[in-house]
This record gives C-alpha cells, sequence and structure tokens, in this order.
C-alpha cells in the first residue's frame, strides 16, 4: 500500500508533529510505501522524521517557499510563526500555491491509494480539491475547530472541499459533534478515535 501523509506544520515540534512521528514509524514497520510533505522553516531540516528516507520527504520550507513563516494551527507556536487570522488574500494565495507544488512533486510518478493529512483545515482542502479519486482521511485534532472561528475569511474559501473528505477522525464524541454540525456530514463518515496512537 501507498500512503501520502501530510502535516502543515513542523514535524516533531507539536501533538500533531508527534503524531506524525509515531504514525510513519508503525507504517514502516508494516512495510507501507510512504512518502511526507510537510513544513518547515528555512532554517530547519527534516531531523525529527530521521528515521524516513530523506528522499520520501517533501518539505513547504517556509521563509523560502513563501515570504512569511509557517502558520500555525494554535495561535501561539513552539517556534517562530503566524496566524492564520492574520492572512489576507495573498498570503492565502501564496501558501496554497506553495502545498500544491509540493504535492505535484511528491506524487510525480507515484500515486498514493490513500492520504493521511492532518488538521481540517487549508491543507486538507487542497488535498480533497486536487486529488478527487484518491480517499482523503484526516486527523482532526481540534484547532481547526477554532480556527474556523477566528478565520472565517478562510473558512468561507475551503469548507466545500472539507465537506468532500472521506473520513475524519476525531477525539471525542463531543468533537464529532462540532465537525457534523459544521461540515453536515454523516455519521458514519466521522470516527472517533480518542487521543493517542497504537
Amino acid at each position: 500500500m501507498k500512503v501520502l501523509y501530510v502535516l502543515s506544520q513542523k514535524p516533531g515540534n507539536t501533538g500533531s508533529g508527534v503524531y506524525l512521528n509515531h504514525i510513519t514509524k508503525e507504517a514502516l514497520k508494516h512495510n507501507i510505501d510512504l512518502r511526507v510533505v510537510t513544513g518547515i522553516s528555512d532554517n530547519d531540516t527534516s531531523d525529527s522524521i530521521s528515521h524516513i528516507d530523506n528522499s520520501k520527504i517533501f518539505p513547504v520550507v517556509f521563509g523560502k517557499d513563501t515570504p512569511f513563516p509557517i502558520a500555525g494551527m494554535s495561535d501561539i507556536m513552539p517556534y517562530s510563526s503566524i496566524r492564520f487570522s492574520d492572512f489576507n488574500d495573498e498570503m492565502f494565495n501564496i501558501y496554497c500555491r506553495a502545498f500544491e507544488n509540493i504535492f505535484k512533486k511528491a506524487t510525480l510518478n507515484w500515486t498514493p491509494d490513500i492520504i493521511h493529512s492532518n488538521h481540517l483545515w487549508i491543507v486538507t482542502a487542497i488535498l480533497k480539491k486536487y486529488f478527487k479519486d484518491i480517499p482523503v482521511i484526516v486527523s482532526c485534532h481540534g484547532t481547526a475547530l477554532r480556527q474556523k472561528v477566528l478565520s472565517p475569511h478562510i473558512e468561507k474559501q475551503i469548507v466545500k472541499y472539507l465537506k468532500q473528505v472521506d473520513t475524519i477522525l476525531v477525539l471525542t464524541e463531543k468533537q464529532k459533534k462540532l465537525v457534523k454540525d459544521w461540515l453536515g456530514l454523516n455519521d458514519e463518515k466521522i470516527v472517533v478515535t480518542g487521543s493517542g496512537y497504537a
């Protein structure tokens, strides 16, 4: 099986980054042919996912591929970042283009059977827009539910694609209801996994 794993932020530095780190280690134990798209800063490396061959890691380099630092799913990140609520239309378009370009590189002569994204937000919407025929599963860590309130100018541009996600993994029943009410999805599309990984 071929799986594309996607995270818009630094691997290893936040909860979703640690999650990506561990889930890809488990994938490799099961001989999954994987590639990873992630965000890093222009003065960074992808060392926190050094268990993955460098040729299979495709970073968007913030500060190089974009003129601004990483946009954080939380407003305060453990590294230099900006807030999605501060995005104007130009920044939104630059951000989208940077990920679109890296998705093209990551899937050149390699087509995933499934895509696993982190965060029910911009990058997941881009994936569903451009990979219409590939199932997209997204782990909702909860921060997107706050971002949609803080950044309604972004939410209105991406919500129609988020509604097309194949499966959403949420942490709690309460979160499931919030996502269901937001996107109007059937219960079967939203799976409560709890926090953690095995």
